[in-house]
C-alpha cells in the first residue's frame, strides 16, 4: 500500500529512514490485534467507518487502483487504499456477508496498471518498495 509504517521515532513517509510501507495484510492483523495498535495505524477511523457503511451496503461504485511494476515484479495499492482495507477486513471477519454484499451492491472496480515505468511515475509511493526490491532480489 501506499501507507507507511511508523519507524522507532513514531515517525512515518517515503522521505522517513525505518519507515518502509504497509502490506494489506499486516495492516489488518494490527487493525484487528487491538485499540493500542489500531490507534497507531494511519487512517484507522477512517477505515473503521467505512467497514461499517460497507456492512449496510453500498450505492457507489468503489473504485481501487494498482500501480505494477513489471521491472521488480511488484503491485502497489494507489488510489481507494481505505476501501480495499474495508473488504479485506470484511473478507477475513465475515466472508459470507461480503459474498452476498457484491452480489446485491453497486460494482467494485480494480484497476492495475502495467507497466516498467510505475516505479517512475508513482515515485513516491515506490519509494522504499523499490530500495528494498532491489536489495532482497
Amino acid at each position: 500500500m501506499a501507507w507507511y509504517k511508523p519507524n522507532k521515532n513514531n515517525d512515518r513517509g517515503y522521505n522517513v529512514d525505518g519507515s518502509v510501507n504497509f502490506r494489506l495484510s499486516e495492516y489488518i492483523e494490527a487493525f484487528q490485534d487491538n485499540n493500542d495498535k489500531r490507534a497507531k495505524l494511519p487512517n484507522a477511523d477512517k477505515v473503521s467507518q467505512i467497514i461499517e457503511r460497507l456492512k449496510h451496503g453500498w450505492n457507489y461504485t468503489i473504485e481501487i487502483i494498482v500501480a505494477y511494476d513489471d521491472s521488480i515484479n511488484t503491485g502497489l495499492i494507489v488510489e481507494g487504499i481505505s476501501h480495499a482495507l474495508a473488504l479485506y477486513y470484511l473478507k477475513l471477519d465475515k466472508p459470507e456477508l461480503l459474498q452476498e454484499l457484491l452480489k446485491i451492491n453497486s460494482d467494485v472496480k480494480l484497476c492495475q496498471m502495467n507497466s516498467n515505468q510505475c516505479r517512475d511515475i508513482f515515485s513516491y509511493d515506490f519509494a522504499k518498495i523499490a530500495s528494498t526490491s532491489s536489495t532482497t532480489s
